[in-house]
């Protein structure tokens, strides 16, 4: 007798960190025309036409969280799942994890260089390209291209989304979409942040990430929606997949956990940062952006981490 296992599918959002340098020409920032339409079109025609060498999505993206994101698919196996792992790009779309990808500089989050949504219609906007990218070719020809049509090809599947509340916003219509096509709208998961108003149908399906878990998981606030769903995961052999059930009990866990620890620390704006890093390249010119984050942080300053590294890469730069 076959025993089939069950199945989930992992979509997890990219990360900004590419194991590959990432081409001048190849961002956001570099594109001129500025119009989100013009800047849709003239940014496909750049990822599609350039000459950068590719490899698998698995292998182009770093950090903490796309470190827990490609152990998933083992965890999912070892808890009695057949897994597959999806990418949610915001420069190519949906794509599985095999796909190969050129480095890029594009994503959903505002005030990036790079970002494809700022502004007061910056949600919306995130919308239209995530479903502009869906009607493209991917660079896996018969791979689906929305979370609807991967829902659809997938029968019976879980769907378990693990990304940022920007990158949810961005795909909530298709989010919606997929939850309607599976078997139950409980076959969806999606572990992030609030994602706010937006399809408050999906609230159902959102299980909370947020800081009191922490303590729970482990790790860095980075990886935090990845940690969560590997706890997921591991669990799921004895307490299942119904989005429903995980819901409640992650937030059961957040509010039993302590509150997450406070900093008193002085938060610094773009430009103070600035001078902090030049003033420290400036006599350790092979100092890292971790490293400095690290000693501005124990002089009792703030600064955000991803905010920090893009603005230490601004000063490298000069």
């Amino acid at each position: 007798m076959i025993v089939t296992r069950p199945v989930v599918q992992i979509v997890a959002g990219c990360t900004d960190r590419k194991r590959l340098p990432v081409p001048g020409d190849l961002r956001i920032q570099a594109v001129r025309e500025k119009r989100p339409g013009d800047l849709f079109g003239a940014w496909w025609r750049t990822l599609e036409q350039h000459s950068s060498p590719s490899v698998p999505a698995v292998d182009l993206y770093a950090g903490d969280h796309w470190t827990v994101v490609r152990d998933l698919p083992r965890v999912a196996h070892e808890a009695g799942l057949d897994a597959r792992l999806w990418v949610a790009s915001a420069g190519y779309g949906l794509v599985p994890a095999e796909a190969h990808l050129r480095a890029y500089g594009a994503t959903f989050t505002p005030g990036h260089p790079d970002s494809v949504a700022e502004g007061s219609a910056g949600d919306e906007t995130a919308r239209r390209w995530w479903h502009a990218l869906a009607g493209r070719p991917g660079p896996h020809q018969t791979a689906p291209r929305t979370l609807a049509d991967l829902a659809l090809a997938s029968a019976g599947a879980k769907l378990l989304v693990v990304a940022s509340p920007r990158y949810v916003r961005a795909m909530a219509d298709d989010l919606a979409q997929a939850a309607s096509a599976l078997r139950d709208q409980d076959d969806l998961l999606i572990v992030s942040g609030d994602p706010g108003t937006s399809h408050e149908t999906l609230r159902r399906n959102w299980v909370p990430s947020v800081a009191s878990l922490q303590t729970t998981v482990g790790g860095s606030r980075l990886s935090l929606h990845a940690r969560i769903a590997r706890r997921i995961l591991e669990e799921a052999a004895r307490r299942g997949l119904a989005a429903t059930a995980v819901r409640d009990r992650f937030i059961g866990l957040a509010r039993a956990a302590p509150p997450p620890q406070q900093y008193d620390r002085t938060p610094l704006d773009d430009e103070a940062v600035r001078s902090f890093v030049a003033q420290n390249l400036r006599s350790n010119p092979a100092a890292t952006h971790t490293q400095l984050l690290r000693a501005l942080r124990d002089s009792g300053r703030a600064c955000e981490q991803a905010r920090f590294r893009q603005l230490f890469l601004q000063v490298k730069e000069r």
